[in-house]
């Protein structure tokens, strides 16, 4: 199975979730959840730590934590203190995995899906799932070992930190 149709499945499925995991046959996991707090960012660096056989045994051993860039530090512009916090957590979190797990071959990323149309985006929000999912896809399959650490948009823009 390609990872693209795994990860279409799962990207459809946790936009509109609170929270999910999912790691499949080529070592990639997605990890996500809209926030509830900093324990939730935990919780999900944990699963990814319960998953890492799975990960250590796949083709590409990638992890995608879903975040914001309002957990973006150089970018914050003030207001929604507990969203931006657990945010600005996750990052750091991903960024630790990235460096201990690099030298196992393994891509550790952070992306910010964008402004989504879901019950948290709301009717307002710019992008539809299918082209945040899409996008997130397209960038998600051209990740390699260099990308690891970074901060990406749902583009493929390397946001700051």
């Amino acid at each position: 199975m390609r990872v693209s149709s795994v990860l279409t499945t799962v990207l459809s499925v946790i936009l509109s979730l609170p929270f999910a995991a999912s790691a499949n046959d080529k070592g990639v996991v997605l990890v996500t959840g809209a926030n509830r707090g900093l324990g939730l960012e935990f919780v999900k660096q944990l699963l990814t730590q319960a998953l890492l056989p799975n990960l250590k045994a796949g083709q590409r051993k990638t992890i995608v934590s879903i975040t914001s860039r309002l957990g973006s530090i150089e970018l914050s512009t003030g207001g929604l203190y507990s969203y931006r916090t657990s945010k600005t957590a996750l990052n750091q979190i991903n960024k630790i995995i990235s460096t201990e797990l690099a030298p196992q071959g393994f891509t550790c990323v952070v992306m910010h899906p964008g402004w989504v149309r879901t019950d948290m985006g709301g009717a307002n929000a710019t992008l539809a799932k299918a082209e945040s999912i899409s996008s997130m896809l397209k960038v998600i399959e051209h990740l390699t070992i260099e990308s690891t650490g970074k901060f990406f948009n749902y583009d493929g823009e390397e946001l700051p930190w």
